[in-house]
């Protein structure tokens, strides 16, 4: 019996330490946190190269122009925690709206946005952190908004307040959506 629990206890040590690489290899790239958005400019968005990235190469492996048609770069994507004023993003693989391929990789935070859906004009709180406590602010109004960090599958996001002014906070998401040509429910 001792040699069946010596087995037992060495394949449980090797899941451990496999399970471990794993979660600091998410860490690492940023995506153990993150949500799905999107890529949203009227100008050109350079992607850096992951690894490239992280070792301080700041040289872009792609260069996303927007479409003549419509004047903007839309891409969909899921987006992980910031570093250095950068998401780390990868493509949503087939759910991507323009049929377009890049690589996975880094881009400015100005470029990722979520779109806020709010047709009922009802309360949408901004927290202070991503445990949905400490309301500091609240929007009624749909809208774009810029991604500026993610924690789990919140997004710490900045809005624009029926006056104009541009507001900062954490964001519930439920009321965000990473298709700006639909309704996500």
């Amino acid at each position: 019996m001792k040699k069946k629990q010596r087995v037992y206890f060495i394949i449980l040590f090797l899941f451990f330490i496999f399970l471990s690489n794993s979660v600091k290899m998410q860490e690492k790239w940023g995506h153990r946190n993150w949500i799905k958005a999107y890529l949203y400019s009227a100008e050109k968005i350079e992607i850096i190269h992951g690894t490239g990235f992280l070792k301080g190469i700041m040289e872009p492996t792609a260069v996303l122009y927007p479409d003549p048609f419509e004047g903007l770069t839309i891409f969909r994507i899921h987006v992980g925690n910031k570093k250095d004023g950068w998401l780390p993003i990868v493509l949503s693989g087939s759910n991507d709206i323009s049929g377009y391929t890049f690589p996975d990789g880094w881009v400015n935070v100005g470029n990722v946005k979520v779109g806020i859906q709010n047709y009922d004009n009802k309360e949408v709180a901004i927290f202070e952190n991503p445990s949905g406590k400490n309301q500091i602010n609240a929007i009624y109004n749909s809208q774009i908004a810029t991604v500026l960090d993610v924690n789990g599958d919140w997004a710490y996001l900045e809005v624009i307040d029926s006056v104009g002014n541009k507001l900062r906070g954490w964001i519930d998401p439920k009321w965000y959506c990473d298709n700006p040509y639909s309704t996500c429910p």
